[in-house]
């Protein structure tokens, strides 16, 4: 059986990044921090903490994410978080 290695991306903005990254790490899976529009080509999936909806979604238009998060769920990659 061949093993297929994920990447998960946590959206580094605001809420408990830092919580996810490690226990997804604890659990064996490889993680890293999102933050510029770019870090969406390599990830499988993205997790987007908690926090309070309206400055997250602030916070994603300010930074240029919003676009590169609609194709990334387009494409049919899993997130986990705020309804796009």
């Amino acid at each position: 059986m061949v093993s297929v290695e994920k990447t998960v991306g946590v959206l580094d903005l605001q809420g408990a990044v830092k919580e996810h990254l490690l226990a997804l790490e604890t659990l064996r899976i490889k993680v890293v921090s999102v933050k510029r529009p770019e870090d969406f080509n390599t990830l499988d999936g993205l997790i987007i903490p908690g926090g309070e909806s309206t400055a997250i979604g602030r916070l994603i238009c300010e930074q240029g994410l919003e676009e590169p998060l609609r194709t990334f769920h387009k494409e049919g990659k899993g997130v986990l978080g705020l309804p796009l």
